[in-house]
C-alpha cells in the first residue's frame, strides 16, 4: 500500500490531452481547444492492485471528464463544445 500514496495523483489526468479545433466565441476565431485526458493505463494498475476498490473512482472521473468544457489554448476560456 506504500506504493500507491507514493504515485502522483494530480499529474494521472494531464498525461496528454484531446484536441480539438473550434470557432471560440472569445477571439472570433478558430482555434485549438484542449480537454483533459485521463491515463487508463494507470487506473488499471490501481483498480487490479486494490482489487476493484478503486473502479468506482475511476468511473467517477470518466464521468466528470466529459463534463469538463474544452478549454482554448489562445484565450483560456472555456466552451461547451459537442
Amino acid at each position: 500500500m506504500l506504493a500507491i500514496a507514493c504515485l502522483p495523483l494530480k499529474g494521472h489526468m494531464n498525461m496528454g490531452a484531446k484536441r480539438k479545433e473550434l470557432q471560440c466565441g472569445f477571439c472570433d476565431s478558430i482555434q485549438t481547444f484542449r480537454k483533459a485526458r485521463i491515463d487508463h493505463f494507470f487506473h488499471l494498475v490501481i483498480t487490479t492492485i486494490t482489487l476493484g476498490v478503486w473502479l468506482p473512482i475511476w468511473l467517477v472521473l470518466l464521468i466528470h471528464r466529459e463534463f469538463k468544457p474544452w478549454v482554448c489554448r489562445a484565450c483560456r476560456r472555456k466552451h461547451r463544445a459537442a
